[in-house]
Formats: structure tokens, C-alpha cells, sequence
């Protein structure tokens, strides 16, 4: 017998024994049938099932590990989680530059604040003025229009500034005096770190402004040293600047002041900030007060009944430094008054004309205060 003949037979055997005949019987209305189920056809059923267990257990397989639909399906998955990631990196990059836009919004403001008001030292103020006026990169969209309405802000008040120096100017011309002389002379005792403000980083709106600002503001307050009071409040004038005729012997002799009439012990005020050079007698003078205002500018005051002050002594403008009389070569109670530049004496009669006006300056430069109201950024 031949090997195929064997495996043949040997798989007969196994499968009568493992698939013997069964008979079925089924019971109906017509009463009892007999099938019988032979060996051949379980093996046959047995190895069809075989086959698609197999078939079914391939295609899990490919489903679960191949390219199949849940293959696919994490694919995307993975895909989404790492768009996920990327919005999250972009929202946290968002956040990170609307905190640094909102950070630096604020020092621009506090900048302001802090130039407009006069509370802040202009050094400083120009230490801090490259580092953090410059806005880089995006800025979302609220801050822009704030960052917008603050630039707004700051090209008004660099032009208030500009206007006001072209005021200051003028007004000092028609009272007689250079606005260099206030400039120049207010570097005198100065010092510190150089510190540029012409940075590339900071903002050239701002720098202008500090600019244009801070020479305003040094006019100003060089300009406290100017006469910007009327030394009494209430008086005639009974002889002008200049060559007159001497009132004792009526020959033409030059009159270095004004002679500002009014009664006896009327108070004489202090008409700038200064320090008291002389306070006695001063020959035709009589009783007589000299205050050194700085900038080379003085003040002179003669005939007085009584001196309220010492040399040496600081006053302001003002302050009560005398009483009205007429002691020395006088023919009656008036205050002989005068303003010296430089030792020489001019003419205070438009110093008086403009009292009211340069007081207004005196004032700004004092409380730091006079360009457009600084407010919250909207």
C-alpha cells in the first residue's frame, strides 16, 4: 500500500470516529422522521467552518494591526491631539504677548504721568524711556487701540509743549529778555550717567515728547527768576524810566526804576523768588531791599518806612518784605522799584504789563502742571 494510501485510511479511521453517523429524528403531525448525518458530510461542515474561522480570524487581525479602518481612525486621532497642542502653544504665546503689550501700555502711561505732572525727575524718566516704550511684534487687537489712543495722546501733548515754548518765547522777548539765557544757564550743577534717549528701541513719539517737554519745562523754571508780580497792589505811577527832571533840582538825570506811588506803611511784596543781597540804608535810596533772582536777573526796592527782611534771607514771591515810605532823597511816600539784568538797570514797567502772565508760568512750573489732562487709557 502505497504512503498516500495510508494517510488516506489512517484519516478515514479518525474521522469515523470523531464524525460517526448520527440519525436526527424529528417528531411532526405526520409523525416521526429519521435523518441521518454521515461521516462525510460533518467533515465536510467541520472543515467549511474551519475555513471561515480562519477567514474571520485573518481579517481581525488585519482590522486590529494592518491598515484597516481603526488603523486610520488613529491615525487621526493623533493628528487632532497634535492640532490640540498647537492651539494650546498659540493661546499661551497670545497670553504671554498680551501680558508683555499690557505691561509695557502701562509703563507708557506711568511715562506720561510722570513727564506731564512734573512728580517724576526728568533723569530718570529719560533712564527708563528706551527700555520700555517700544511695542514689537503682534498685538491683540483691545491693546492696539489702546497702544493707538495713547500715541493719540502723546503727538497732542507733544504739540501743547511745542505751542507753549513758542508762547514762553514770545513772552519773554516783550518783556526784554533772551529765552537762551534761561537754557543756557540751567545746565549750571548738573550731572549723572549718560543715559541717550535716542535709542532705536524706544518709540520716537515718545522721545519727542520728552523732548519738546522737558525744554518747556526748563524754560519755565529758569524763568522763576524773572519778575512776575506787581510789587504792590495798589498805586499810581508818578514817574517813568528814564531821563527825567530831577525832581530837587530839575536838571535831566536818568531814573533807574519807576516810582510806584502810594500811603505811608503800604505793603511792598517780593515780585519773584530770590535772596535778599542788601536790606539798610542806601544813600538816595534810604531804606532800601536788593534780591538776586538768579539767571543775573534783581529787583530793587527804595524809600522804604521799615525793612521786614535780613541779607541772606530766601523769600518768595509774594512774601511781604517791606513797608512803603519815604526815606532818602524822596519827596513823598512812593517805592522807587526797579529790575537790573546783568547789573544794568531796564525798564520794569513791562514786567509789570505782564505780570499776570508770566505768574501763569511761574505757577506751571511749579506744580509740574500745563499740558492736556493725563487720563486712563480707554
Amino acid at each position: 500500500m502505497s504512503r498516500i494510501e495510508t494517510l488516506k485510511t489512517r484519516f478515514r479511521s479518525r474521522a469515523a470516529a470523531v464524525f460517526h453517523p448520527r440519525e436526527i429524528h424529528l417528531h411532526d403531525a405526520n409523525g416521526v422522521k429519521h435523518i441521518r448525518i454521515s461521516t462525510r458530510v460533518q467533515a465536510v461542515a467541520a472543515g467549511v467552518v474551519a475555513v471561515l474561522a480562519g477567514w474571520t480570524a485573518i481579517a481581525t487581525a488585519g482590522f486590529l494591526f494592518g491598515n484597516g479602518p481603526l488603523s486610520t481612525a488613529s491615525e487621526e486621532i493623533a493628528q487632532r491631539d497634535q492640532q490640540i497642542a498647537m492651539m494650546r502653544a498659540d493661546v499661551e504665546r497670545l497670553r504671554a504677548s498680551s501680558h508683555d503689550v499690557a505691561h509695557k501700555i502701562e509703563e507708557r502711561q506711568q511715562f506720561l504721568i510722570g513727564l506731564l505732572s512734573g512728580q517724576t525727575d526728568a533723569g530718570e524718566l529719560a533712564q527708563a524711556l528706551p527700555a520700555s516704550m517700544k511695542m514689537n511684534g503682534k498685538t491683540p487687537e483691545s491693546l492696539s487701540r489702546i497702544a493707538d489712543s495713547q500715541l493719540a495722546f502723546v503727538d497732542q501733548a507733544t504739540g501743547t509743549a511745542q505751542q507753549r515754548f513758542r508762547e514762553t518765547q514770545m513772552l519773554l522777548k516783550r518783556v526784554g529778555l533772551s529765552p537762551r539765557r534761561f537754557i543756557r544757564q540751567s545746565n549750571i550743577a548738573v550731572g549723572g550717567p549718560y543715559e541717550p534717549i535716542g535709542s532705536q528701541d524706544s518709540d520716537p513719539a515718545f522721545r519727542k515728547l520728552f523732548v519738546s517737554w522737558n525744554k518747556l519745562d526748563t524754560l519755565q523754571k529758569g524763568m522763576l527768576s524773572v519778575p512776575a508780580l506787581q510789587p504792590v497792589t495798589q498805586y499810581r505811577i508818578t514817574s517813568g524810566f528814564g531821563v527825567r527832571s530831577d525832581p530837587f533840582n530839575g536838571s535831566a538825570a536818568l531814573h533807574a526804576g519807576i516810582d510806584l506811588a502810594g500811603p505811608m506803611g503800604e505793603e511792598i511784596h517780593a515780585s519773584a523768588d530770590g535772596v535778599v543781597e542788601k536790606a539798610g540804608w542806601g544813600g538816595g535810596y534810604g531804606n532800601m531791599i536788593d534780591i538776586a533772582h538768579g539767571h543775573g536777573i534783581e529787583t530793587r526796592y527804595g524809600h522804604l518806612s521799615a525793612i521786614l527782611v535780613k541779607p541772606g534771607q530766601k523769600v518768595k514771591r509774594g512774601d511781604v518784605i517791606a513797608r512803603m515810605g519815604s526815606t532818602g532823597r524822596s519827596t513823598g511816600s512812593h517805592l522807587h522799584y526797579e529790575v537790573r539784568i546783568d547789573g544794568r538797570a531796564v525798564n520794569p514797567v513791562p514786567f509789570l504789563e505782564s505780570a499776570q502772565a508770566l505768574a501763569e508760568v511761574h505757577d506751571r512750573a511749579l506744580t509740574g502742571v500745563g499740558g492736556p489732562a493725563v487720563s486712563a487709557v480707554d
